[in-house]
């Protein structure tokens, strides 16, 4: 091969860069053993990573993802008005994951990153990551240093110690599409409406709580299943609309 060709000159494009991964796959990994039945769910996540998980994700062809394993790097050319896709694309993801027993964790910044159907690289990437390895808990962090991240208003979207995402809000499952057709939003999703898979995500984490090791794993599933717990009584309450 030409090495002239391994290093023309490239440049790098300003993206919408999101990085995710499975929270404790090496224990996934573990838990399966050879159980080819297990294997075969250890399976879902890097499936649903190569299918066309892009366009439901960013609903524009100009969306890239690259996969390995158990995580992936989504990007999308930069544009403010993706950002609210993208967000509801990957709390879908988040959603579909935990119903079939996985828990992600992202991060998501824009920068500057070359990513191609090859490769992908670049200092967005390196934040993406940095942003997602310290956010702790299975949730979705915003660079709180990007200002079309900072304006995004959405019913999902917190600020406490972080600028975050939460997939894990009633009022994003109660949307009249998710009530009534979570198969075609949801992969790996049962055929009962949104509240029915809030409440069944609710009793998949205090499962996951339970079985977790004393440390940051019980940490993880317990901030998680706190949040849940307080929306899920509300909907058992009269006031409850």
């Amino acid at each position: 091969m030409d090495i002239t060709s391994l290093t023309a000159p490239l440049t790098y494009e300003k993206r919408i860069v999101c990085f995710f991964d499975v929270l404790g796959w090496k224990n996934h990994i573990e838990d399966a053993g050879s159980d080819p039945k297990k294997i075969g769910k250890l399976a879902f996540l890097p499936k649903i990573l190569a299918s066309d998980l892009v366009k439901a994700t960013s609903q524009t062809s100009s969306g890239r993802i690259t996969s390995f394993s158990d995580c992936a790097v989504v990007s999308l050319p930069f544009d403010a008005d993706f950002i609210p896709q993208l967000l509801v694309g990957l709390s879908n993801i988040f959603i579909g994951a935990a119903i079939n027993g996985f828990f992600l964790r992202a991060g998501v910044t824009v920068g500057d990153i070359y990513h191609d159907d090859k490769m992908v690289f670049g200092p967005a990437l390196n934040k993406a990551y940095t942003l997602e390895s310290s956010g702790k808990y299975p949730r979705i962090i915003l660079d709180g240093d990007e200002e079309s991240l900072k304006r995004t208003e959405m019913d999902i979207v917190f600020e406490e110690d972080v600028l975050f995402a939460d997939p894990f809000t009633l009022s994003f499952f109660r949307d009249n599409e998710t009530l009534n057709n979570p198969q075609k939003i949801f992969m790996g999703g049962p055929a009962v409406n949104g509240l029915a898979i809030f409440l069944k995500i609710e009793t998949i984490i205090a499962e996951c709580m339970e079985k977790a090791k004393v440390g940051r794993d019980k940490e993880k599933m317990t901030w998680l299943y706190r949040r849940v717990r307080q929306q899920s009584k509300s909907i058992f309450s009269p006031q409850f609309k």
